[in-house]
């Protein structure tokens, strides 16, 4: 009987320590590294009645004279023209934002139009009320303003990506809206 006893205290000690230390929820979640999406700001332009491509540097009536730049926090960044915009040689999982630039290329799904990309940013950085001006190449503006942070509950992150182009606020939600279509 004495024996019976000791294996059974044996065994509520052993379930009690599992339960106590097995798998708990929110202790797992305080060792998450969270990994955000870093947005850039991205531009397509085609001409209201025709529909043509007003971001190609070789069609006629193009936006991208050689003044076309965007002024971001008191600093002038001029058009680059790329590949792919932000292809990484990087062999990591952490996702660090490229570092600023105004780049034109073109996709893959869309070879037959341009973009125009100002970024990246990154929501880790709390980013608010931040204001960007793009000057196209035939003296016109736009401005761009933008809020991008991160809140917590609960150790769950929440991306916050509102953003207004002249003063008024982009349909969408996420950063779907900061992809930009502009009929001129």
């Amino acid at each position: 009987m004495n024996t019976l006893f000791r294996w059974g205290g044996l065994a509520v000690w052993s379930l009690l320590g599992l339960l106590a230390g097995g798998c708990d929820d929110s202790a797992d979640r305080e060792d998450v590294i969270w990994d955000f999406v870093n947005p850039s700001v991205v531009f397509c332009v085609r001409d209201a009645a025709t529909g043509a491509d007003l971001l190609d540097p070789d069609a006629p009536g193009t936006l991208l004279g050689p003044s076309a730049a965007v002024v971001y926090r008191g600093v002038r960044y001029e058009v680059v023209k790329s590949g792919l915009p932000f292809a990484s040689q990087l062999q990591t999982r952490y996702n660090p934002p490229h570092e600023l630039g105004l780049r034109l290329y073109k996709v893959p799904s869309d070879p037959e139009h341009y973009r125009l990309a100002f970024g990246e940013f990154s929501p880790a950085a709390g980013l608010r009320d931040q204001e960007l001006t793009v000057e196209w190449g035939d003296g016109s503006a736009s401005t761009v303003r933008f809020d991008l942070y991160v809140t917590w509950h609960r150790n769950e992150p929440t991306v916050h990506c509102p953003i207004w182009l002249d003063g008024e606020r982009r349909p969408g939600d996420g950063y779907a809206a900061w992809r930009i279509d502009l009929r001129r």
